[in-house]
């Protein structure tokens, strides 16, 4: 799952003008109920698989926020959120605008607004 994320976050920089995969950071957002049976287990290899992926890769990640209490009690039943792992990255670089996007896509301004 966390290999899958990584992937999944660099293909969302498919417009932005990447010079190398360094100038790539991330942020990582963990939601686990880390307190339940095989929860702890769970997140512990999801983040050995991200850091073995984000070293092969050559990307850090710079920031984030965890949510390891998402489990409650609701009508006297246990209620337990699925664990997830969320990647988001971003890389600096010249300013791109629409034209630029547009134009990749084979249209202009005009083509837009008409």
């Amino acid at each position: 799952m966390a290999r899958l994320a990584v992937g999944e976050a660099l293909t969302n920089l498919v417009w932005a003008k990447v010079t190398s995969l360094s100038d790539v950071k991330a942020s990582g957002n963990w939601m686990y109920a880390a307190k339940l049976d095989g929860e702890g287990a769970a997140i512990y290899d999801a983040a050995l698989a991200l850091s073995e992926a984000m070293i092969e890769l050559g990307i850090a990640i710079d920031g984030g926020k965890d949510s390891l209490s998402m489990a409650a009690h609701a009508s006297g039943d246990l209620v337990k959120a699925t664990g997830n792992l969320v990647i988001s990255t971003y890389v600096t670089g010249k300013p791109t605008n629409k034209r630029d996007f547009l134009s990749c896509l084979g249209y202009s301004i005009a083509d837009i607004v008409d």
